[in-house]
């Protein structure tokens, strides 16, 4: 058997595996993804899809798996093939939040890259940063979502904050993070303020010396 013969081989291996999968309903996605064969689920979607298809239309939920396991090779194929980054499931998570559940920061920040939204809220009104304080997810995933600007006063459903959910679920790390973080903007709004204050007293101040040396200069003349 020459090279050619073991290429043809396996290729005909991977078909027959692809012709399985597709008689099992929604097991082919799955296993494609867990085993981390790009060429087996590449040839799945060639099989899945007619040639008819509107490939800019498809939308491709297998890709939340891939990010829930960390498959990011195929999460970057499937986006390729037109994979919708803010599909949900029936309990409106998308992919961003499955990575955040699954501690995926490589998986996590190649959606953000690729324009995911950052704001993008489940069916509990609970926005990336906020899962990611509920699940108690590694810390560089919170400092992540910040540095892609997650917004830290948004609220829930339940008109609860980032940093209310941190003391509701006793994450201390969290909690303390958001309370200095609002304590440090709260000083720095102050010292602005102070600083507006004394500009404003400086400007009145010239500006009462400019009226007095007009008044001196008219008595002059």
């Amino acid at each position: 058997m020459d090279d050619y013969d073991h290429i043809r081989n396996q290729n005909n291996h991977r078909r027959h595996i692809c012709r399985y999968l597709l008689n099992v309903p929604n097991v082919w996605q799955y296993c494609a993804v867990l085993v981390y064969e790009i060429q087996i689920s590449d040839a799945c979607m060639k099989y899945f899809y007619s040639d008819d298809d509107n490939r800019d239309d498809i939308v491709l939920p297998q890709h939340m798996q891939a990010f829930y396991y960390g498959r990011l090779s195929v999460a970057r194929m499937l986006l390729n093939l037109k994979a919708d980054m803010e599909a949900t499931d029936i309990y409106g998570l998308t992919a961003c939040h499955l990575a955040i559940d699954a501690n995926q920061e490589k998986l996590l920040k190649f959606a953000l890259e690729n324009g995911a939204n950052v704001e993008a809220r489940d069916a509990c009104g609970w926005t990336l940063l906020m899962r990611s304080v509920v699940m108690n997810a590694d810390f560089s995933i919170l400092q992540l979502l910040i540095t892609y600007g997650a917004n830290v006063k948004v609220q829930d459903t339940l008109g609860l904050t980032c940093l209310d959910l941190a003391r509701l679920y006793g994450y201390n790390e969290y909690r303390k993070y958001f309370e200095n973080l609002f304590l440090k903007e709260k000083e720095e709004k102050k010292e602005q303020e102070e600083q507006e204050d004394k500009d404003e007293k400086e400007q009145e101040q010239e500006f009462k010396m400019e009226e007095k040396d007009t008044k001196k200069n008219e008595n002059l003349i």
